[in-house]
């Protein structure tokens, strides 16, 4: 018997051997997917709820200088990924602590908008089949383990206390990284990733607007808060930001955005931030 038929059924078996080895391996990465999502790695209630007389020592170690003062006339309040898929009960992915948190984006945001200054919803779509999905997520959306904020459906809509009124997103206009105007000084923007300064029309707008401050609430606080928030800074933003209006905050990425120079603000801060604008602000 020659060499090489000697060597075939080796060669079979460890072909076997090597199919049989993938397929545990995708089963392995379907059930760790999977249950990955089912976790919850953080607390159902709020840091900034549970620890307040510590949240109230942080918000003292701001670092407060000329260049990291906020602007309050060229301030945009920024709102990030506040849609019905992460900020509802019933959305595909709800936060763990939106019943606290989402009633306080919707109080802050609606304190921002009478006096007139700029809002910017920020939001996150993806198609079903998670061809523009983040690398974290799109295997498991091509496996249909799960969808997000799918554009055209009411799981991409913003959360309907955070608007103005009855606001239907006009997703072909945003996901070629328009702006969908829905208030009077109230506008939409769409971000691919999580940082919301990453390819899309967010930098070029604010600056139009002659906007050099922005303060962020929304959600959530691990992912696109931090993201955009770095965007931010990098783009030489003075940056102010409200926990409690924030999902899944945590004392160590707070500390971390002091460091950078974020002021963090109470929601009594922000309400008198808010009222400060001079006369002279407004609506273009």
């Amino acid at each position: 018997m020659s060499t090489a038929l000697k060597a075939a059924p080796i060669t079979i078996l460890t072909c076997v051997l090597i199919a049989l080895s993938v397929s545990g391996a995708e089963a392995d990465f379907n059930d760790t997917s999977a249950s990955f999502y089912d976790k919850n790695f953080y607390t159902k209630v709020p840091w900034t709820v549970t620890q307040k007389k510590t949240f109230q020592e942080l918000l003292r170690h701001n670092l407060q200088t000329p260049d990291t003062e906020l602007h309050r006339d060229k301030t945009a309040l920024l709102i990030i990924d506040t849609q019905n898929d992460w900020g509802t009960a019933k959305g595909s992915a709800p936060e763990t602590d939106i019943e606290t948190v989402v009633p306080n984006i919707a109080k802050q945001t609606s304190l921002w908008r009478e006096t007139g200054s700029l809002i910017v919803h920020i939001v996150r779509m993806y198609y079903a089949d998670g061809s523009d999905a983040d690398m974290a997520r799109r295997w498991q959306m091509e496996k249909g383990q799960f969808t997000m904020a799918v554009p055209g459906t009411w799981g991409s809509e913003l959360v309907a206390s955070t608007t103005p009124g009855d606001v239907t997103l006009d997703y072909k206009t945003l996901l070629n990284l328009g702006v969908q105007q829905i208030g009077p000084n109230e506008y939409v923007i769409y971000k691919p990733h999580y940082n919301g300064f990453d390819r899309s029309s967010l930098n070029a707008f604010l600056k139009a607007k002659d906007i050099d401050s922005v303060v962020f609430i929304g959600m959530t606080f691990p992912n696109c808060v931090r993201a955009t928030q770095y965007g931010a800074t990098d783009h030489h933003y003075r940056v102010g930001a409200v926990p409690e209006a924030i999902t899944q905050v945590y004392p160590g990425g707070l500390v971390a955005m002091q460091r950078q120079g974020v002021q963090l603000m109470s929601m009594d801060d922000f309400a008198k931030f808010a009222g400060s604008i001079s006369d002279t602000a407004g609506p273009e």
